[in-house]
């Protein structure tokens, strides 16, 4: 597993930083260990992929609240009996390191993992080389125990009010997810506002108003049943009504901000979920040196393209570590390098995308990074030669099962890219031609990627298909796409013989015609030839199969010929392999 730049952050002294993150058996994830950026963290992958629940242990973690409920399904597997565990070796800033160290002590980070510091460096509570080790477990009474790990062994208890000294900015997925816009026990408003009596104070006004008075009066009716009925069991009686807090809510939740539109005020609460989200993250920018981690979970959630452009520019800027998970293209294709860009795949494997390939791959076609499985095509021709064979096996698009193919922008470009995947541990498939060249590199791939990189033995797609296809079918194979005839194309053949004649008929008796036609398609260039006449020959490319369109229309006429299953064969492991990777039963031919 590949992990970010291990270089220590000078912004250390300013904000919490989770250096390393080790989840085990919580949820879908059953082991995960990763060495997030300081900076922001843009998580990738297909759906159910765990990114939210990467998101949610760190929110369970470092939760301020001090009652927490747990369920079986935040058990792995549902097994309650391991129990889970969410670690942290975390740097604090100086004034929150402080506070922990009066009695924690700290670890000594050194770029990898969180080592027992010597005894002269013992004495130092924080610093760019500090960590404490956090760690959330979930016990198989279905209780959350929130701890330090001490570098004797022993434990000590991480409470709510530390957890709070941390900071956490955690903006869900959910439309009703407000809590930071009000006075809620460890919001960013709260913190903001730093009015620590504020609480008190607002449950005392509170209880002061009389709303059994306003009672109707069947209500009035029924209140004082339930206080005879108290009497009668010796229950405390002489019964009201007012606001009451509890371990998990508390009555300044009803506190919040408020905005004005037009000449009606309203609660920022009930605006959109973008504009609740953005305030929020104002909110938290603005609480000076207490800069919390901030989790944003489908970060495009009510927001615009361009809004969301605003949003990635503002994280980039921010003095949080920040962690965000997307589905949206905008959003891959503007984060720049000012933070890290993660996939995670379906088989629990976490990557960075650092490579000047993948972030082009990034920029040009973000959805290659929001998928279940990406097949990255050497070119245009391999791409829609790819979409048509796999809606053929799914009688579908491959992207409603998370299958997105992508164009590598070619041979060498491609196997740059199948490097930096393998490195990075991401797992994608490829579809490309045998150039002769790079052989060592390629094997190397296939042997870490199997059937899931399909390069052909020889050749390409146009030198192994068109010699298959039988003499009876040719005429069909080279009629151009929507009744244009085959006017262009038998031109570009008659070009490279020398003839006069365009038909298919003179054409076609040639001894070379099949050799000439495929030098066609490829845009091949005579030897000896001027050059400023070479672009015209490698033109003719286009006019057959160099083109997405034109890989589909190989494809298709590939279906339609009689030789169909022995021209699909070769392909068949590539399907297999993608659709098992998807979840999808294999098919036993296309």
């Amino acid at each position: 597993m590949n992990t970010s730049e291990t270089a220590i952050s000078d912004r250390s002294g300013d904000a919490p930083i989770i250096r390393l993150l080790r989840i085990e058996r919580f949820r879908g994830i059953k082991s995960l260990l990763w060495r997030p950026s300081p900076r922001m963290n843009l998580l990738l992958g297909g759906g159910d992929a765990g990114k939210t629940t990467i998101l949610e242990a760190i929110g369970l973690l470092l939760t301020p609240s001090g009652f927490t409920v747990l369920n079986d399904f935040d058990y792995y597997g549902r097994n309650v009996e391991p129990g889970f565990q969410i670690e942290a070796a975390i740097a604090l800033p100086d004034a929150c390191g402080a506070d922990f160290a009066q009695t924690k002590w700290p670890w000594l980070w050194n770029g990898e993992e969180a080592v027992i510091p010597s005894i002269e460096e013992s004495d130092k509570p924080g610093g760019n080389d500090s960590v404490f080790r956090i760690r959330v477990k979930g016990t198989p009474d279905l209780e959350a125990v929130h701890e330090v790990l001490q570098p004797d062994s022993s434990t000590a208890n991480l409470s709510a009010g530390l957890r709070k000294e941390i900071g956490l900015l955690n903006l869900g997925a959910r439309d009703d997810d407000d809590r930071d816009l009000r006075l809620v026990h460890g919001s960013a408003l709260e913190r903001l506002v730093g009015d620590s009596s504020l609480k008190a104070r607002v449950a005392l006004e509170l209880g002061k108003m009389d709303f059994k008075s306003t009672l109707d009066e069947l209500g009035r009716k029924s209140l004082a049943g339930l206080n005879s009925a108290f009497e009668d069991s010796g229950l405390p009686s002489n019964l009201g009504i007012t606001v009451v807090g509890s371990k998990r809510y508390f009555s300044t939740s009803m506190v919040g901000i408020t905005s004005s539109s037009g000449e009606v005020e309203l609660p920022l609460t009930v605006w959109g979920a973008g504009t609740r989200r953005l305030a929020a993250l104002k909110i938290g920018e603005l609480n000076a040196t207490k800069t919390p981690l901030t989790l944003i979970d489908e970060a495009e959630r009510g927001l615009e393209p361009y809004r969301q452009r605003l949003l990635v520019s503002s994280l980039n800027r921010t003095g949080s570590q920040v962690f965000v998970t997307t589905h949206s293209p905008t959003i891959v294709a503007a984060a720049d390098d000012g933070g890290a860009r993660w996939h995670l795949g379906n088989n629990g494997s976490i990557g960075e995308i650092r490579s000047k390939h993948l972030i082009r791959l990034c920029r040009e076609d973000p959805n290659a990074l929001l998928s279940k499985l990406t097949l990255v095509g050497e070119g245009a021709t391999e791409v829609g030669f790819l979409k048509r064979l796999f809606e053929e096996a799914l009688g579908t698009s491959p992207n409603q099962y998370g299958i997105h193919i992508a164009d590598g922008g070619g041979n060498d470009a491609t196997l740059e890219i199948v490097k930096a995947l393998n490195q990075a541990g991401i797992r994608f498939g490829a579809f490309v031609d045998n150039e002769g060249n790079h052989d060592e590199s390629w094997n190397g791939q296939k042997e870490a990627l199997d059937d899931l990189l399909f390069r052909w033995d020889n050749g390409c797609l146009e030198s192994n298909i068109v010699p298959s296809i039988p003499d009876d079918e040719m005429p069909a194979f080279i009629e151009e796409p929507d009744g244009q005839g085959s006017g262009q194309r038998l031109w570009t053949i008659a070009k490279r013989a020398g003839s006069a004649e365009t038909d298919f008929d003179t054409l076609a008796q040639m001894p070379d015609f099949r050799a000439t036609l495929l030098d066609a398609c490829l845009g091949s260039v005579p030897e000896g030839l001027p050059p400023t006449e070479k672009r015209a020959y490698q033109a003719h490319a286009k006019i057959w199969f160099k083109s997405e369109r034109g890989g589909r229309e190989l494809a298709e006429k590939t279906l339609a010929s009689t030789r169909r299953k022995e021209l699909t064969v070769g392909f068949l492991a590539l399907v297999n392999s993608a659709l098992q990777s998807v979840g999808v039963s294999p098919r036993s031919e296309i």
